[in-house]
């Protein structure tokens, strides 16, 4: 209809629309009806773009996903764990003896059980930041000798040579009037490292040089593995210089 503001109905042909087509040819009238559905086609061009934009896009963002696989340093938490106690009590002297940690408790993840000697520990499937928790119970025996105790929590390489040691040393009894010789107490504690390749494997280590009982179970003792990280940055020195105010 016609608004009071207009002069013509909408889509109604101005005046100056009648001139061009009194001006049409022959030949431009044929040309019209040859291709009566060229505003047809226009739209289905239009149309094929946009499905065609559409899936470059999508195959960016599939090529962008697909390159996400592996990237577990993207992930926050923990990303390979493992935990175990001590299958048996160890008896040791005067030797450095591999602690059997050889039950596992629940399951593992980007850890294997390993064995050295009579000892269990855990092997790293990958590099990365790592933190082992060990702990077990030094029981008190009749036996004499030195009072002192040590663990020490060893990171070997693939090969089998020593890569780093974490070392705890408890001591067990007194020579003072008054005081046993025979006593106990738990012994370890956390330890936290880089591995730059995978296979490095850890063990706990139990040392006395007078007859000890270290004790296994849920009950005394524990190994705990858990990874926190792919980067293997940052790695400290397993022994460092005095600080500037040591005495002469």
């Amino acid at each position: 209809m016609t608004t009071p503001s207009e002069e013509s109905p909408d889509d109604a042909l101005a005046p100056e629309g009648f001139a061009a087509w009194q001006a049409m040819t022959k030949e431009d009238v044929r040309a019209k009806l040859r291709n009566p559905l060229s505003g047809f086609q226009n739209a289905q061009d239009l149309d094929k773009q946009k499905w065609s934009d559409a899936n470059t896009e999508i195959v960016s963002l599939w090529t962008d996903v697909n390159g996400l696989g592996g990237r577990t340093d993207l992930l926050e938490g923990v990303v390979a764990y493992g935990n175990a106690v001590m299958g048996k009590n160890q008896w040791l002297v005067n030797s450095s003896v591999p602690l059997p940690f050889s039950l596992t408790i629940g399951p593992m993840k980007g850890v294997e059980q390993v064995t050295t000697g009579s000892g269990s520990g855990f092997k790293m499937l990958s590099e990365g930041c790592w933190r082992v928790d060990v702990f077990t119970l030094v029981d008190g025996t009749p036996f004499t000798g030195s009072n002192d105790c040590e663990l020490d929590i060893r990171v070997e390489c693939p090969d089998g040579s020593e890569y780093e040691t974490k070392r705890f040393v408890l001591e067990l009894g007194s020579t003072a009037p008054g005081f046993g010789t025979n006593q106990k107490g738990t012994i370890g504690g956390p330890h936290s490292f880089v591995v730059p390749d995978p296979d490095y494997r850890v063990f706990a280590i139990g040392r006395s040089s007078r007859w000890r009982r270290y004790m296994g179970g849920t009950l005394y003792s524990m190994f705990s593995i858990n990874k926190w990280d792919t980067q293997v940055t940052d790695q400290a020195p397993s022994e460092v210089d005095d600080s500037d105010n040591a005495p002469n």
